[in-house]
């Protein structure tokens, strides 16, 4: 089941469109349920307004077994607005900087309204951080910037060149010995991008996440686009959950 909500976002001075799955094993079972919190929500369910073909992460979750079933829900980007609020620091050419702003909307006032109206597990090691590109480069930043909140964060294809400050500089908030970190990105995307996962995987060993605890891959094959995080996302899936 898939519910639309619009949610004012004081701190960005908007309303944005989010997208809420519920699995079929919400309406079976009394059970409490992870939360995924993806970015470029209009990706990640349906292809009605997606920039390519969709993830349908609904569809896969729903043919999981009860157990591996969770709630979904998509934040939509601000388009305009979305390179800004998913890079934390401002650049000179492209903007940015509202990322810590955009990651608060979610903590301060998405979160509490999905824990609040739902069956959710509210502790950070069920709730996820899911995006890919810019969304993958804020999803990685909210992992490192709010450890507390976001225990599960998933990183595909992460735009680090955007706001570089990010895997070379930035230093979480507490310690992430008890995070999940899982990285994906394809060798044929751009150049560079072997080293730059390669670079991933030895920062965040130095943050110290223990080894079972990380998961960095470089595929052979796979583009930059929608068809690439799609399969992606289901063998993470199956990783994590």
């Amino acid at each position: 089941m898939q519910i639309q909500h619009v949610v004012h976002l004081p701190y960005l001075h908007t309303h944005r469109n989010i997208r809420i799955f519920l699995p079929p094993a919400y309406f079976t079972t009394n059970n409490y349920f992870q939360v995924l919190y993806m970015q470029d929500g209009q990706n990640v369910l349906d292809g009605k307004d997606s920039f390519g073909k969709p993830w349908a992460v609904g569809n896969f979750i729903s043919k999981r077994a009860k157990a591996k079933q969770a709630i979904v829900v998509a934040i939509d980007h601000g388009h305009g607005s979305r390179s800004a609020e998913y890079a934390p620091f401002k650049t000179y050419r492209n903007g940015g900087g509202n990322g810590d702003a955009y990651l608060y909307s979610i903590k301060d006032h998405i979160k509490p309204l999905i824990d609040a109206e739902f069956r959710t597990m509210t502790d950070k090691q069920n709730t996820w951080l899911i995006g890919s590109s810019l969304g993958g480069l804020i999803s990685f930043y909210g992992g490192l910037k709010m450890p507390d909140v976001f225990g599960k964060v998933v990183s595909f294809s992460p735009s680090f060149w955007y706001n570089p400050q990010v895997i070379k500089e930035f230093h979480p908030t507490s310690t992430l010995w008890d995070s999940s970190f899982y990285v994906a990105g394809s060798m044929k995307e751009s150049y560079g991008m072997t080293e730059t996962l390669r670079h991933t995987y030895w920062r965040l060993k130095s943050l110290g996440i223990p080894e079972e605890r990380l998961r960095v891959v470089v595929r052979d094959k796979g583009k930059h686009n929608e068809v690439f995080w799609s399969k992606e996302f289901k063998l993470m899936y199956n990783h994590l959950i």
